[in-house]
C-alpha cells in the first residue's frame, strides 16, 4: 500500500449524507433536493457521492433539477430553494449543506409559509448546537468536530516523531428529528 504524502484527518461526508438521504427515501420521498457548495471541494464531493449513491441503491432515478451546487451561503441557498419551489417538480425534502446554507433555506421556506416537518422534511448537513432546540428540531449529518482536533493532534504527533502519514476517516452519523421524521403526506384525490 503506497503511503500519503501529507496526512489528514476527515469526515466520512460520503457515509453520512447516504445515510440521511436513504431515510428519506424510507419514508416515501422521491423530489429531495439537494443545496450545497461547489464541485471543486472535496466534501462537497463526496457528499455528491453519497446522495446519487443512495438514490441509486433504491433503484430511483435523480431529478438533477434538485441538485443546486454553488456555495455555502445563506443568500445561495434561499436562492435555490425560492427556484426549487417554483420548479415542476417541487421538493418533499431538502438537505442543505453547511449553517449558512441552512439558514437561507429556512428562511425561503417560511417565506413560503412552507411548515419543516410537515409541509416539508429537512435535514441539515453539519451539526448546530440551536438544531435540537429550535422547532421543529432539526434533523441532521453529524460530524464529531472534536474527535477531528484530537485525531488531528495526534496524527500531527505521530508525524513528528517520524510516522508515515496516514489518512484517518472519522465516522459521522444521522440523527433523526422532528424536522424528517413524517412520512411524506400525498393528496387524495377527491
Amino acid at each position: 500500500m503506497a503511503g500519503y504524502a501529507y496526512g489528514s484527518v476527515t469526515a466520512n461526508h460520503f457515509g453520512g449524507i447516504k445515510d440521511a438521504v436513504n431515510h428519506l427515501i424510507n419514508q416515501g420521498h422521491r423530489e429531495i433536493a439537494f443545496i450545497t457548495g461547489t464541485a471543486d471541494v472535496l466534501i462537497t464531493r463526496e457528499r455528491l457521492k453519497g446522495y446519487k449513491k443512495a438514490f441509486a441503491e433504491n433503484g430511483i432515478p435523480i431529478n438533477e433539477n434538485n441538485i443546486r451546487l454553488g456555495n455555502f451561503t445563506e443568500e445561495f441557498s434561499e436562492r435555490q430553494t425560492y427556484l426549487l419551489f417554483s420548479s415542476p417538480h417541487v421538493p418533499t425534502a431538502i438537505l442543505t449543506g453547511g449553517v449558512g446554507a441552512t439558514a437561507g433555506a429556512i428562511r425561503a421556506l417560511r417565506s413560503l409559509n412552507l411548515t419543516i416537518g410537515s409541509d416539508v422534511a429537512f435535514i441539515a448537513i453539519d451539526e448546530w448546537p440551536m438544531f435540537d432546540v429550535i422547532l421543529p428540531q432539526l434533523s441532521s449529518v453529524y460530524r464529531d468536530p472534536e474527535m477531528i482536533g484530537r485525531e488531528s493532534a495526534r496524527l500531527l504527533l505521530e508525524i513528528m516523531r517520524g510516522a508515515k502519514p496516514r489518512k484517518t476517516v472519522i465516522e459521522t452519523h444521522f440523527i433523526m428529528r422532528e424536522s424528517s421524521a413524517n412520512k411524506v403526506h400525498t393528496k387524495k384525490k377527491a
